[in-house]
């Protein structure tokens, strides 16, 4: 039997929850924290979080009575006495072992007994003559007592809620901050890094005009390094395709010549005279009819997947077959949405909610204008700790109907 508030000060057990949580943000994957520390910030307080406790009285139940003897003392002599009990059963959701914790109000008086678990409250009543008057004044008293300890635990509970969300926001851009600034640091350097054994990293450095795939140490690497793509270069190879997709948004008239193949096709005329690169002499490939690669010794470091809007379902394909590729530990990738025709708006938001509701789906970043670009991460389906960059550009192309009458 569990006295309500005989387990120790509440106080005591949400301080050392707190800093569990805190714990957390410094063990969250730092790229996620990076890429979007909202996100971050609701999982470490989703994980960490409690729940106030709602005791539903409404629902009382009861035993029947039942056989049992009480203990009495009398003139120096211990004996039994016959008598009868009966067992209560009262529902209850949330956090109920709170209840074994001291809120920072109480009374000196000792709490009822009764014993808590996850989904109900018991007590007994014994008497060797039961009086039902009696027993339900008794029932009353303690739901009475427990009633004013529900409250009191759960205004230390929300108090501490609102304290848990500030504690892990600060916490998470203090470390977001730290991540920021040491990742500047790295990218202010032309030194290459020396890797621990067995996990080196090998930067993929960017120049405009030509882009060359190095291996800095590649008569030394392993066969486990993992290349890095810059961001540098993702972000300007991004700015290409938007910039083509400007043009084609801006020139109907020109564009709606070209069919699918032939979007694919100018996409790729643009990268390849604006970039070149590494092995076999050329970065950008065209593989098959939709892929746009960067690749280094045989696996992609950039996917670029052109796709035009033909519904959620087609939509979701494009998904799958995106993260279902081999891919690096930091892997950058654009989705290029064609949108013909139909209301661009409603076409974002149900591809919006396609890759949100992806199970590889980690989380999101919306730019300045999400009309001309969404970031999301993605995990890889082979390597739950590979990430997926993936950048969402639309591009709104009119139909020839519509250009025809301009």
């Amino acid at each position: 039997m569990t006295r309500l508030g005989s387990q120790g000060e509440l106080r005591t057990y949400l301080d050392g929850r707190l800093q569990a949580a805190l714990v957390d943000v410094e063990n969250h994957d730092a790229e996620r924290l990076r890429f979007d520390q909202s996100a971050a910030i609701d999982y470490v307080v989703e994980r960490a979080s409690l729940e106030k406790i709602v005791v539903d009285w409404s629902s009382l139940s009861r035993s029947e009575p039942r056989e049992t003897t009480i203990r009495r003392r009398e003139f120096g002599e211990t004996y039994d006495v016959a008598a009868q009990r009966v067992d209560f059963f009262v529902p209850v959701s949330g956090d109920a072992q709170l209840l074994a914790y001291r809120a920072s109000t109480y009374t000196l008086s000792a709490g009822p007994d009764v014993e808590i678990a996850r989904t109900e409250i018991t007590f007994s009543m014994t008497s060797q003559q039961l009086d039902p008057a009696q027993m339900k004044s008794q029932v009353e008293n303690l739901q009475a007592r427990v009633t004013q300890a529900v409250g009191r635990v759960n205004e230390d509970v929300e108090q501490w809620l609102q304290q848990l969300r500030a504690h892990v926001a600060q916490a998470a851009s203090q470390r977001k901050q730290r991540l920021d600034a040491a990742a500047d640091f790295s990218g202010a350097f032309d030194i290459p890094v020396r890797s621990a054994p067995g996990a080196r990293q090998i930067q993929v450095p960017v120049a405009r005009k030509t882009v060359r795939v190095v291996d800095q140490a590649a008569n030394n690497a392993a066969p486990t390094s993992e290349p890095r793509l810059a961001d540098a270069i993702y972000e300007d190879v991004v700015r290409t395709l938007r910039a083509v997709g400007n043009s084609f948004e801006r020139l109907p008239r020109t564009a709606t010549k070209f069919n699918e193949e032939e979007l694919r096709d100018v996409l790729l005329f643009i990268l390849n005279s604006n970039f070149e690169g590494s092995a076999r002499g050329e970065v950008f490939n065209g593989a098959g009819k939709t892929d746009i690669l960067i690749q280094h010794q045989d696996r992609n470091a950039f996917i670029g997947e052109c796709k035009v809007w033909h519904g959620e379902k087609k939509f979701a394909e494009a998904i799958d077959q995106l993260v279902s590729y081999t891919v690096w530990r930091d892997t950058k990738a654009a989705l290029i949405l064609f949108i013909r025709g139909g209301d661009a708006t409603d076409v974002l938001a149900k591809a919006d909610v396609k890759l949100r509701s992806h199970p590889q789906f980690a989380g999101a970043r919306t730019s300045a204008d999400s009309d001309a670009r969404t970031d999301y991460l993605l995990r890889a389906t082979d390597d739950q700790a590979r990430l997926i960059h993936v950048a969402l550009l639309p591009f709104v192309l009119r139909d020839r109907d519509e250009v025809s009458g301009v």
